[in-house]
């Protein structure tokens, strides 16, 4: 039961954490144009820009999958050399992973707590 809460708690928490990094690159960040030069893997499992000023950032959230020499909006925060795709808000598998699989945790955790109540009366 304990366990099943913890992992609930935590998984809530990192959905949390990926909605913030969302808000504050959102808010901090510029919107500028970029290139893709690189991007691997089958959906594509990362994706690197160059943006018009020459500098170069791996995306941490994007939609679909970007082809090399593709334009696309980015949102790029400078100081942390971070960027995502700005038609996207936050990459959708962290936030599946917590508020999806969170509910499921603490609700076992609940069920598992009311029917080790129940076994005791």
């Amino acid at each position: 039961m304990w366990m099943s809460a913890l992992v609930g708690a935590l998984l809530l928490l990192f959905a949390l954490l990926t909605v913030g990094q969302a808000l504050y690159l959102k808010t901090n960040g510029v919107t500028a144009q970029a290139t893709v030069i690189d991007a691997g893997g089958g959906r594509a499992a990362f994706v690197r820009v160059r943006l018009s000023s020459g500098r170069e950032a791996d995306l941490w959230a994007w939609a679909g999958s970007p082809r090399i020499g593709q334009t696309m909006s980015v949102v790029y925060l400078k100081d942390r050399n971070w960027a995502k795709d700005a038609g996207v808000f936050a990459p959708t598998w962290r936030l599946w992973l917590g508020f999806g699989m969170a509910p499921w945790f603490l609700g076992k955790a609940l069920f598992d707590r009311t029917r080790s109540r129940a076994g005791r009366a």
